[in-house]
């Protein structure tokens, strides 16, 4: 028996209606490097943005990947990069509208645990955002017992999140930091992206198209380190 289709696979399904699927290929792939720009330049509305719109793309491209290479590639930088921003954003429904992405694409199996976390960090970052609200000050290193919460490698995952986010501040106190929360809006949007204008090609995104077999795929074979 199939699997019930998510209401958010079908409203992605209905924005791509009529591309064909080696165009939606490309634009996987466009909205991949500008998701490593934005990241570089730590522009988080962009960065989830363009999440929102390779996770739009996603389908077509785990169906090309697999029709062309037998495979789709390991890393979906979309799907961490979204669900930790929408994390500490208290974004739950984008998280769940990834869950079931996830769910409902066997491809995506490894990130299961991913989207657990995702849940689990939304949680902790809303204590954390209440406990440095009522403690401005307050020291990182005392954070796990305050919070009787033993993850401290996840711990310290959300707060890098959410000083990154522009929702948190940190400042040098000896051998830890002091916590200040700073006022920020929260990113979230439920729907697909709108079309956009293809923008005029420049060089350089015509040799990025032309080579491919090798330069495109390198984007999954790379990892941040």
């Amino acid at each position: 028996m199939m699997a019930e289709v998510p209401a958010v696979i079908k409203a992605y399904r209905e924005h791509n209606k009529g591309i064909p699927i080696e165009e939606l290929h490309h634009r996987y792939f466009d909205v991949l490097h500008k998701i490593q720009e934005s990241k570089k330049k730590k522009d988080i509305p962009a960065l989830l943005s363009y999440c929102n719109m390779a996770l739009c793309l996603l389908e077509p491209f785990i169906k090309y990947e697999k029709k062309e290479y037998g495979q789709v590639p390991p890393v979906i930088p979309a799907i961490p990069e979204a669900i930790y921003f929408h994390a500490i954003n208290g974004a739950r429904g984008q998280l769940k509208n990834i869950q079931d992405i996830v769910e409902f694409f066997p491809e995506l199996e490894d990130y299961q645990f991913t989207v657990e976390q995702g849940f689990v960090m939304l949680d902790v970052a809303a204590r954390i955002r209440k406990h440095v609200g009522g403690n401005p000050g307050c020291h990182q290193n005392k954070l796990k017992k305050v919070l009787e919460f033993d993850d401290g490698r996840l711990l310290s995952r959300v707060i890098h999140y959410m000083e990154v986010a522009g929702q948190l501040e940190r400042k040098k106190s000896g051998k830890t930091y002091e916590l200040y929360v700073k006022e920020t809006k929260k990113i979230s949007s439920t729907q697909p992206p709108k079309p956009s204008s293809p923008e005029k090609p420049t060089k350089e995104t015509i040799e990025y198209h032309l080579e491919r077999p090798e330069k495109k795929r390198r984007w999954w074979q790379r990892r941040d380190k």
